[in-house]
């Protein structure tokens, strides 16, 4: 191969591709060089010992048991009682007692303890979202839970 000899090789251009591309006149990139400062000291402060590993590790098992005690646990939004005044309440002739209802519909000991829309834990009956009714109350819509 023949170089030119008014051309002189650029500083750290060794491979013969380079060569052959400067050569020819085209802009070669700078030199690879070696990696940054910053990079060599990250790379060398690398803990790849065993104790390491292990203190590590140990900290990562005890985050499950620990992460519930720091957030706390979620809990179900209190309902409100029902108020008489409500409009679903007015169009079903929702009573607070079901031993005070003097409407057509009503049958004896029917009241929500027993009716299939009502939720005993929590109070809630699926008429009224987001209220809760006493179990002794009693509207027109019930009807007998299965079982």
């Amino acid at each position: 191969m023949s170089r030119s000899l008014t051309k002189p090789l650029p500083r750290g251009c060794l491979d013969l591709h380079q060569r052959k591309v400067y050569e020819r006149g085209a802009r070669l990139r700078p030199a690879i060089g070696k990696p940054s400062v910053a990079k060599e000291k990250a790379m060398s402060h690398v803990n790849t010992s065993r104790r390491g590993f292990l203190v590590k590790a140990a900290m990562l098992s005890a985050v499950p048991f620990i992460a519930p005690a720091l957030v706390g646990q979620a809990r179900a939004q209190e309902l409100k009682p029902l108020p008489l005044d409500n409009p679903q309440a007015k169009a079903l002739a929702y009573a607070l007692d079901y031993k005070t209802v003097q409407h057509p519909a009503f049958k004896p000991d029917s009241n929500c303890a027993n009716c299939q829309f009502f939720t005993a834990a929590t109070g809630a009956c699926t008429l009224f979202p987001g209220f809760s009714v006493p179990a002794e109350a009693w509207c027109s819509a019930w009807a007998k839970k299965a079982g």
